[in-house]
């Protein structure tokens, strides 16, 4: 250093004028670029870097600059270039990424619960998403997720029926056909299926009705077109309508379309229609269930088939609450054998608020969802690996949730899936 400061010295004594000091100062200034850029890291080891940030962070890198934000998009068109590497490496980390479960959404923001850190978190949706997702209009879709892929189905702001499948982690977005059939006619319930990672359907149905018709939209099909299918003869006899309970009292499995219904004789049947006959059949009459149980919802986790029935309690909500509250019991029905077997009832602490109840499901839990007209929402999950139940933390107040408009949130199951 001693040795440094000489040279330095030196130097500085042959200075004779401001021009030889500014050309000192432009020399050494190159020299610091060179050095500078030494020290830079190459682009690949960042993009190496930065795909292992978790989600929500990892995606503030789209800030940076615009060819950073290319690299998370799937329109290389629209933006500088595309990092198929960046994309892979993405991706290979994002199973390790945050669920969110269960999570609705408002405007801008989605609101969901973070098992991993056991608390609620506001997420905010893709700033290329259209205007009707945000409009007030919004709150009255329905929506479901699939990995980063959402489907809304509503009305936009003009009455028109609108059916959109977006990205929210990429901002890709587009619109889907509605199915012809129902055009002009109001919306009664639709499924969003993730098939793979690339690959979703969208089922569109009308039951409770006197003739059953069902819509199903595949994205592997080139041609954007629907399959329909409605009964070949006149609808089973004594099929009444759902339960108001739960918007997923039903399920699309392999081609054919199970519902659960209250019998008329009292007790809960399993239906199932074969899409390729056209014909409804029944799986399983009331005898397997106890009395006073109605419909709350069939979910699959990969080769079990579970059946949610809710069943008026006894217990008294901590509250205080004069509302009816609700047990829930949970089945699993063998698809091949047909037998039905209960699995788990809940704790006679945890209730669930009567005419008020959602569910929904991920991988791995169930969710019961309460949204009371008056009072805070409350959520309770079932974990289907080790069957236990649990109530989760009470969410922000200010959040003013929307009954029947829940869904579950995994990000890291098809970060940049094409709509």
């Amino acid at each position: 250093m001693p040795q440094k400061s000489r040279s330095s010295t030196i130097e500085l004594r042959g200075i004779q004028s401001r021009s030889d000091l500014r050309g000192l100062h432009v020399e050494q200034q190159q020299q610091d670029d060179k050095d500078g850029q030494a020290a830079h890291f190459p682009e690949e080891l960042v993009e190496r870097i930065l795909a292992r940030v978790s989600y929500p962070s990892l995606y503030k890198a789209r800030l940076l600059c615009r060819s950073w934000c290319a690299k998370f998009c799937k329109s290389p068109s629209e933006l500088l270039h595309f990092s198929a590497p960046f994309q892979e490496e993405v991706a290979a980390a994002a199973v390790r990424w945050p669920k969110y479960g269960p999570v609705s959404v408002l405007g801008r923001e989605l609101m969901g619960y973070d098992g991993s850190s056991n608390c609620w978190r506001k997420l905010a949706l893709h700033g290329r998403l259209p205007v009707d997702l945000c409009s007030p209009a919004f709150d009255s879709w329905r929506l479901a997720f699939a990995g980063s892929l959402m489907c809304a189905f509503g009305r936009s702001q003009d009455g028109s029926l609108k059916l959109l499948v977006a990205n929210v982690l990429t901002g890709d977005w587009k619109e889907l056909p509605c199915p012809p059939e129902i055009r002009g006619h109001p919306i009664l319930d639709f499924r969003f299926v993730k098939v793979d990672s690339q690959h979703y359907k969208v089922l569109v149905h009308n039951l409770p009705s006197s003739q059953f018709q069902a819509h199903v939209y595949d994205s592997n099909r080139s041609c954007g077109t629907w399959t329909s299918f409605s009964n070949s003869a006149a609808p089973a006899a004594g099929i009444p309508g759902l339960s108001p309970f739960s918007a997923y009292a039903d399920a699309y499995i392999g081609g054919n379309f199970y519902c659960m219904s209250e019998s008329s004789m009292g007790g809960l049947v399993i239906w199932k229609f074969t899409s390729a006959t056209g014909v409804w059949e029944e799986v399983i009459h009331s005898v397997e269930f106890e009395g006073g149980e109605f419909p709350g919802g069939m979910f699959e986790f990969g080769s079990n088939f579970l059946v949610v029935t809710l069943l008026q309690s006894n217990s008294i909500p901590p509250a205080g609450d004069k509302q009816i509250s609700l047990s829930a019991r949970v089945y699993e029905l063998n698809l091949q054998s047909l037998k039905l077997t209960r699995i788990s009832k809940s704790p006679q602490e945890l209730v669930i608020g009567m005419q008020t109840a959602s569910l929904v499901a991920d991988a791995e839990s169930v969710y019961f969802c309460d949204i009371p007209d008056h009072g805070l929402a409350s959520f309770c999950r079932f974990s289907v690996k080790d069957r236990t139940w649990s109530t989760l933390p009470s969410s922000p107040p200010e959040y003013k949730w929307k009954w029947g408009r829940f869904s579950t949130f995994e990000p890291g199951l098809s970060p940049f899936a094409s709509p």
